[in-house]
């Protein structure tokens, strides 16, 4: 069988495509303290971002800014491919 086109999949922002826009779907950070930061930033589950870079730093871009991330925080956050046309 097929696989569904509108099946959509979650993965890390470190595998996400440079350039490309995604929805963070889930955080999975048990430190308090960073996951309050990353709040602060607008990194939170229904928020647009997009890889604008892998190296030498890890940055992402809201629709407001450009964030800088350690990649193994990156590797925490996990994103799902949003369709082309946003």
């Amino acid at each position: 069988m097929g696989e569904n086109p509108d099946t959509r999949t979650i993965i890390s922002l470190t595998d996400a495509e440079i350039g490309l826009w995604t929805s963070i779907k889930l955080i999975s950070i048990p430190d308090y303290q960073i996951a309050q930061e990353l709040k602060a930033l607008n990194i939170i589950p229904g928020q647009l971002v997009k890889v604008f870079q892998k190296f030498p730093v890890f940055t992402v871009e809201t629709e407001k800014n450009k964030i800088m991330l350690d990649k193994d925080l990156a590797a925490k956050i996990f994103v799902e491919r949003i369709p082309d046309s946003i």
